[in-house]
């Protein structure tokens, strides 16, 4: 392995310890989890369901409902860090049944308005 120049080794961040951030305007989770974390410039959120802030129950069966839930609790979540859906690299959306696919994809990819 080639060895780091200076120039190099000045440019690499000084500390790498990720900062953990969580939502007052989320129901906090008794599991072991952020919110969000930030890691040398990257932004990770874990957790963000279609659940009620106040009682962390989901806000209804209807799957639907649930996706509209999900992306504003996301939408609060993305605000508190100065961020839009647009600076949205990734998601994962795991559905437990294959026939709820087609309403999710309405709601989360649906053309801006």
């Amino acid at each position: 392995m080639a060895p780091i120049s200076p120039l190099q080794a000045e440019s690499r961040p000084k500390e790498a310890i990720p900062r953990h951030r969580f939502s007052p305007q989320l129901h906090q989770s008794k599991a072991p989890f952020s919110h969000y974390v930030e890691h040398e410039g990257i932004g990770y959120t874990a957790g963000i369901i279609g659940q009620r802030r106040d009682s962390g129950e989901l806000v209804s069966d209807d799957v639907s409902q649930q996706c509209d839930a999900m992306l504003a609790n996301l939408q609060i979540l993305l605000d508190e860090q100065g961020l839009t859906l647009n600076d949205l690299l990734r998601t994962t959306v795991y559905l437990t049944d294959y026939q709820d696919f087609e309403a999710i994809n309405r709601r989360v990819f649906q053309a801006p308005v």
